[in-house]
């Protein structure tokens, strides 16, 4: 019997067998560790059951196969608000706010080195939390078409973010209102 928790990664607890479902791996609390191997066999040690180079301090592994600094994704998330809060004085008078996406979206990929995923994966998040938060209020169909409306302002920003001899400013300056 599968009782999920209230974490967001999706974790399960297995009552029959007392083990905890992490995505790609099974923990026993009994003994303490990881009772599979390291799914992708990338062992950095002579440990084939270690979680995220035995330093959970340090990286954290929400998929169960990548470990990442932990500091990173704080700091991907600081980097893009860092962003739309520069986007905000750049575009004081951009009304539906697509110049503002479009500029975050640009800048992230060039920090990237023309990396679209993080800029994606923001852009995606945000748009369903607004989603989520129409629902309630009846405003569902209104936030579908701005949400169609940023994402598109999100892909030109991601798009346009190559022509490097133009500044970000100046592209999304540019960007219709979809």
């Amino acid at each position: 019997m599968r009782i999920a928790n209230s974490r967001p990664d999706p974790v399960f607890y297995v009552k029959d067998t007392g083990l905890i479902h992490y995505r790609a791996r099974s923990y026993d609390p009994k003994i303490g560790r990881f009772i599979s191997e390291d799914p992708l066999s990338m062992r950095v040690g002579p440990n084939p059951y270690e979680y995220v180079r035995n330093n959970p301090v340090m990286f954290t592994d929400p998929s169960g196969k990548i470990p990442l600094p932990a500091a990173a994704l704080a700091l991907e998330f600081a980097l893009h608000i860092a962003l739309m809060v520069r986007a905000f004085d750049l575009f004081p008078d951009d009304l539906y706010g697509r110049k503002k996406h479009c500029y975050v979206n640009c800048m992230s990929v060039r920090i990237h080195l023309g990396g679209a995923t993080m800029s994606t994966v923001f852009s995606l998040g945000q748009e369903a939390l607004n989603l989520t938060q129409a629902v309630p209020f009846g405003n569902l169909r209104s936030e579908l078409r701005d949400s169609a409306g940023d994402l598109a302002a999100d892909n030109f920003g991601q798009f346009v973010a190559f022509a490097i001899w133009k500044s970000c400013k100046e592209l999304c300056d540019q960007c219709p209102s979809f």
